[in-house]
């Protein structure tokens, strides 16, 4: 499956929203990862990772856009969707207000050629994926989208894990389900899957199937960790 690139250059600079993501909790979540992220890289292995204030701000944005996404039912895994897909990426590198800034063009053409590469696995295989596999549960179908993102090979320059569990969260929306949403408490165990993911991505082994018993793995983390604290309390079923 082809996705066609359409460019994001003449992307929305103001700052959307929705009806059903709490914003303010989801902030609340992620600042209080940034300020316990010693502790959290104290449980990896080996990858380190790192939450600035203005990231955490870019993934409050994202949130924002992909509630909106939710609350015009937009089919954001359908193909010809892929443009709404690549600005959602860099919503959470450069923020909303950035999708039209001239200062990151060249940024923005470097991810979209590779977001859009030519004979290789993208945005095409996903969605493909994502079509030939509505008959799993809703969590192995998020799982799914996340794995698809992060690789092989990424899906985007930077910013996959961050994009991926977006991704995944909107599959959960789609289904009415809560978010799940990276707090403190959940990092550890998440950042430790996503070092397993890294490990098999990297495996020389059954490269097509590389994330086969990785999948339920992770579905059952989303399954066990979403949490309606993060949707408003005035927030319905949009499907």
């Amino acid at each position: 499956m082809n996705a066609e690139p359409i460019s994001v250059m003449a992307s929305r600079t103001a700052c959307l929203t929705g009806e059903r993501f709490d914003l303010r909790a989801i902030r609340q979540a992620l600042a209080g990862l940034r300020h316990n992220m010693d502790r959290v890289n104290y449980f990896l292995d080996n990858d380190q990772v790192d939450l600035s204030r203005q990231s955490v701000d870019q993934i409050v944005q994202a949130y924002g856009m992909l509630d909106h996404y939710v609350s015009i039912e937009l089919r954001l895994l359908a193909l010809g969707q892929s443009r709404e897909v690549l600005a959602l990426n860099h919503c959470v590198l450069f923020g909303q207000e950035n999708t039209d800034n001239l200062d990151y063009r060249k940024a923005f053409r470097a991810n979209e050629k590779h977001f859009y590469r030519v004979g290789s696995s993208g945005i095409g295989d996903m969605l493909e994926w994502y079509s030939r596999h509505r008959n799993l549960t809703v969590w192995r179908q998020a799982a799914g989208i996340y794995l698809n993102t992060v690789g092989p090979p990424q899906l985007f320059l930077e910013g996959n894990h961050r994009t991926g569990v977006l991704l995944a969260n909107y599959v959960l929306a789609r289904a009415n389900k809560s978010p799940l949403v990276l707090d403190a408490q959940l990092a550890p165990d998440w950042f430790r899957l996503t070092e397993k993911i890294r490990k098999r991505r990297g495996s020389i082994f059954d490269p097509k199937y590389w994330f086969r018993s990785l999948d339920i793995e992770l579905a059952d983390f989303i399954q066990a960790n979403v949490n309606e604290c993060y949707l408003r309390s005035d927030s319905g079923n949009r499907f």
